[in-house]
């Protein structure tokens, strides 16, 4: 993974438009594709919050953050984990969803 852009500035996560959670969960509805780990600032989770020790973004290292995807029908997700080179997390609209941009169908 060479980067990772996410625009939702308002996620617990986001430092700089990097992520510094742990691993990064990528799931689906029918209709969308979205960042599922995204959690907002002042929320009950944010409370227990424990930055991770790399930013995702940077050259992955062996302790580099992971992305998990549930997507199967996206062309970058080999065995649940997402192998594109450059991942974009959208800006959540309706104040919970985070599209990942990133998704292309099979």
């Amino acid at each position: 993974m060479k980067s990772l852009k996410c625009q939702a500035t308002d996620c617990i996560y986001n430092t700089n438009q990097y992520c510094d959670a742990n691993t990064i969960l990528v799931s689906n509805t029918s209709e969308e594709t979205y960042c599922d780990t995204y959690t907002k600032e002042n929320t009950f989770a944010a409370s227990s919050h424990i930055p991770a020790d790399t930013e995702f973004g940077t050259e992955p290292g062996e302790n580099a953050p992971r992305i998990s995807c549930n997507v199967t029908q996206c062309v970058y997700n080999k065995s649940f984990h997402c192998r594109a080179r450059n991942v974009d997390i959208d800006d959540p609209h309706d104040s919970v969803i985070c599209n990942c941009l990133t998704y292309r169908s099979k």
